[in-house]
C-alpha cells in the first residue's frame, strides 16, 4: 500500500525549514510531501536574528537537495476541475494556499497549513479533507523520534 501524500502550504513550508529539521522530517515521517509551484515561488527566504540580535539577515530557502532526493515533490494545476477551484478559493485565499487545497480537495491529500482561513473553509466547505497544522507533523515527527 502506498503512503499516505501531504501537500504543504506556504507558511507550514517556511516554518518546517526555519526550524531546521525540515530534512529529518521529510526522512522520517510515512508521508510522501508535495508542494504546488506557487507554493515554491513564495517560499523564498527566512528571517533570522542577525550577529547584534537586535535586527534580522535573510537567509534564502534553498529545496533542490530535497528536490533531487524526491522527499519533497512540485505538484502543479491540471485537470480543469482542478483549475475552477483554483479560481474560486482564490478569491478567499492567496494563490498558494488556493491551488494547495484545490489540488488537494481533487486528488484527495492531506493538507498541511497554519492558516485560519483555509483552514475555515476545509471545514465548512470540504470537511471530507484532512488537514493537520504545523504542530501536528512536529509532534508526530518527535514523538517518533524521541521514543
Amino acid at each position: 500500500m502506498p503512503e499516505p501524500t501531504a501537500i504543504i502550504d506556504a507558511c507550514s513550508l517556511i516554518n518546517f525549514y526555519a526550524s531546521t529539521f525540515l530534512d529529518s522530517i521529510f526522512k522520517n515521517l510515512p508521508l510522501n510531501f508535495y508542494i504546488v509551484e506557487q507554493v515554491k515561488n513564495e517560499s523564498m527566504f527566512i528571517r533570522k536574528p542577525d550577529e547584534s540580535e537586535r535586527g534580522f539577515d535573510y537567509e534564502a530557502i534553498n529545496l533542490d537537495q530535497y528536490f533531487k532526493s524526491d522527499l519533497l515533490k512540485v505538484v502543479h494545476l491540471e485537470a480543469e476541475s482542478e483549475k475552477n477551484l483554483f479560481i474560486n478559493l482564490a478569491d478567499q485565499l492567496d494563490d498558494g494556499e488556493a491551488a494547495t487545497l484545490a489540488i488537494a480537495i481533487s486528488r484527495k491529500m492531506q493538507v498541511i497549513t497554519d492558516d485560519k482561513k483555509a483552514i475555515r473553509i476545509l471545514r465548512q466547505d470540504f470537511p471530507v479533507v484532512n488537514y493537520l497544522t504545523t504542530l501536528d507533523i512536529i509532534k508526530q515527527w518527535s514523538t517518533r523520534n524521541l521514543c
